[in-house]
């Protein structure tokens, strides 16, 4: 088995996105017909990626792949190559220490360089003592043909989790192992959130890369659509919505999948009707799994940005902006989401559309305000920015 184990096969509620999965199943089919490929999974936090993932591990277990997964984190002290290190230690549980030794042959120096804990299962490995260029690029090569090989056995589906946060080594990793997957039986699925990627950040100078050499397949997680919303709240609630509620949902949310299962758990926990929920005053009826995420995106904003953002969230859907003029750098980039123009009165809303419900969402195409946490924490006005 993969690190996935059998508990992991019975995954939490998952509906719609029949064709992204369609096009993941359709490259597991090639990884076993030895013509393997890369899928890179981008959207908001909350928005499924990784959930999408794990449908796809579900069906690649029930047909004998395995499967290993590594995640990308900003904990201080983590080291390099920290996704790799995840899947390397599982692949050496998953065959065995002697497999393993056999898979590694020659490059196990390079592989204990980023694993040194597998030294106590090798300890008459020698040590590398030289760290240049060209040793560091035999640690690439030496992980990326690990996993080559173990994949002759049976195909292998890797699952990188989170890789606006990889590091430079983890993504030189994955660009040399990107070049051989089409003559492999290796699948690899990367999540990460588009909107989290800095001009410094090394994500973004490699996606253009893989985009150029044509080695991956980008798929754009977008909200759930209406009957999908239906189908979700029916499953976690067993509550057949109305259209007024359905809309009102898709109005709070933005068919976010996260939003949406923590606003059904507090229906379900309160036992409220419709009406009163949708309407209430409570700030209980703020989920604090969603408290959570705004203001962890909220962090993540620059202080020019949230300064220039120092307005009260408005009770509508859909709106545009206008500035006296184009946004300064550094936050000329992060503000991109609002359509700019010169206005004598400055930053101010252009238009706003009544939104149907007290808990109101304001949102462009990619930036959503949660409205009643402004009401139900001491957050700042200028704080309560959520941007996908």
């Amino acid at each position: 088995m993969g690190e996935l184990r059998a508990r992991d096969l019975t995954p939490a509620v998952f509906v719609g996105r029949q064709a992204e999965l369609k096009l993941l199943l359709a490259g597991l089919d090639r990884a076993f017909e030895r013509t393997g490929g890369m899928f890179l999974l981008s959207g908001e936090p909350g928005i499924g990626k990784t959930r999408l993932a794990e449908a796809l591990t579900v069906e690649a277990l029930r047909r004998g792949a395995a499967v290993f997964s590594g995640r990308s984190t900003q904990a201080e002290g983590a080291p390099p190559y920290w996704p790799w290190v995840q899947i390397l230690r599982s692949l050496i549980r998953d065959v065995g220490e002697e497999e393993f030794g056999r898979l590694a042959g020659p490059a196990l120096v390079q592989i204990l360089q980023v694993v040194p804990e597998l030294r106590g299962h090798f300890p008459d490995a020698p040590s590398a003592s030289v760290d240049d260029e060209q040793a560091r690029f035999r640690i690439y090569d030496s992980v990326t043909r690990v996993l080559l090989d173990a994949a002759t056995k049976r195909p292998i589906v890797l699952v990188l989790d989170d890789m606006h946060w990889a590091d430079v080594p983890t993504l030189l990793v994955l660009k040399l192992l990107a070049g051989s997957l089409a003559q492999s039986s290796v699948m690899v699925i990367a999540t990460y959130r588009d909107r989290e990627l800095p001009a410094d950040n090394p994500l973004r100078a490699q996606l253009a890369d893989f985009v150029r050499a044509g080695e991956s397949t980008q798929i754009a997680i977008t909200g759930l659509n209406r009957a999908d919303v239906v189908q979700l709240f029916r499953a976690l609630t067993r509550f057949d919505l109305d259209a007024n509620m359905v809309h009102r949902l898709l109005s709070q949310t933005a068919g976010n999948p996260f939003f949406l299962s923590e606003l059904a758990k507090a229906f379900a926990t309160e036992d409220l009707d419709s009406t009163r929920w949708t309407a209430s005053d409570s700030t209980d009826s703020i989920p604090s799994g969603v408290d959570a995420v705004l203001r962890r995106s909220v962090e993540g904003l620059s202080d020019d940005c949230r300064r220039i953002l120092d307005v009260r969230p408005l009770p509508a859907r859909n709106c545009s902006w206008t500035c006296s003029r184009p946004p300064p750098e550094p936050y000329a980039r992060e503000s991109s989401a609002f359509s700019m123009k010169r206005s004598p009165k400055g930053l101010r809303p252009a238009s706003t559309v009544a939104a149907p419900s007290r808990m109101a969402s304001f949102a462009t195409p990619s930036t959503a305000v949660c409205r009643p946490l402004v009401e139900a924490s001491s957050m700042p006005a200028s704080d309560v920015f959520w941007r996908s």
